[in-house]
């Protein structure tokens, strides 16, 4: 008789608990929209974001600082290749390709400066998520023949010239605003905003460098073509696009020929370069070392000063007026 009620209590314990699991699963399903079973990845996507904030992966620093500057807090932001890494050479792991797939948008540069760029790209677009190639937004430029590039014939360093950053916030600007409409007043702000710290930055260029005493500079490698052809200057590169296309003896020699006989007096470098060949160059020729970075990412310490892309080109800046302007002070 016991062992009967027991039987007869479990099924009530089990047919209570049924009932409340059955209740709670139809509130949840009360709250979701109806087209919430749709395969469409963006729908899905907005319905894992609690906050409704557009889910955006960029690939290489400056393009990441300039979607957070039009994004604002209405998005959220992840880079692919993390400050201090290689970026000519680096792969993502298995874990951000799988979280790529459950982006809004995917922001990268192209030109070869991603290798796996375009692989992942069409992907994505496979899987309706859109894609943005900031490259297509400028006009590319040839690299020389100096070099065998891994990056085939056009320069991938877009970011630095400040008016093709203007172009591709407008295209980021624009489909910020077709993934986002409830939010379209805040990112045009944020684009005039953008735009207007541009417009200063292209102002203080032009008026440092227009009473340059010289026209060249000399670079460790070959990432400043886009900067010095906005502004009417020329580059004079001791390495290819990476570190790895080194100049042969002969274009060694040639350049130190040129060093010497335009009187040149100073060596950009990007912070932490490891270039051996420019060390070499800069003592045998007695040129002084400065600073010129290519803004592919921060250092901590920078992280810490809270710099940006506005704040790192002005620092070019202050250096190029010291080799170009200010020489003999």
């Amino acid at each position: 008789m016991f062992k009967d009620r027991r039987i007869y209590t479990n099924r009530r314990w089990f047919l209570y608990l049924l009932l409340l699991f059955i209740i709670a699963t139809s509130l949840v399903l009360i709250d979701l929209p109806d087209n919430w079973w749709t395969s469409d990845v963006n729908k899905i996507n907005s319905l894992r974001n609690q906050q409704n904030r557009l889910n955006i992966y960029v690939s290489i620093y400056p393009l990441y600082d300039l979607a957070n500057k039009i994004g604002g807090n209405k998005v959220d932001l992840h880079l692919l290749i993390p400050n201090g890494e290689e970026v000519h050479s680096y792969k993502p792991s298995l874990q951000q390709q799988s979280r790529l797939l459950k982006t809004d948008l995917f922001l990268y540069n192209g030109v070869g400066l991603e290798p796996w760029g375009t692989k992942v790209a069409k992907l994505l677009q496979k899987k309706g998520i859109e894609v943005i190639k900031a490259s297509e937004e400028v006009k590319l430029l040839k690299l020389e023949n100096t070099y065998v590039h891994s990056h085939g014939q056009y320069d991938p360093h877009i970011w630095l010239d400040p008016i093709n950053m203007q172009l591709i916030a407008k295209r980021v600007r624009d489909e910020f605003i077709d993934l986002d409409p409830e939010n379209k007043r805040e990112y045009q702000q944020n684009y005039k905003s953008y735009t207007k710290k541009i417009d200063i930055l292209g102002q203080a260029y032009r008026a440092t460098l227009t009473n340059r005493n010289r026209d060249y500079i000399l670079v460790s490698h070959d990432a400043f073509r886009y900067l010095t052809n906005r502004y009417g200057l020329n580059q004079l590169s001791v390495t290819g696009v990476t570190l790895h296309e080194k100049p042969s003896p002969g274009a060694l020699a040639r350049l130190i020929e040129r060093v010497r006989k335009d009187g040149l007096k100073y060596i950009f470098m990007k912070k932490l370069s490891n270039s051996r060949v420019a060390e070499v160059l800069a003592k045998e020729t007695g040129l002084k070392i400065l600073t010129l970075d290519p803004i592919i990412g921060l250092t901590e310490e920078e992280k810490e000063n809270n710099a940006d892309y506005f704040s790192i080109m002005s620092k070019n800046l202050k250096n190029l007026r010291k080799a170009l302007v200010d020489e003999d002070e």
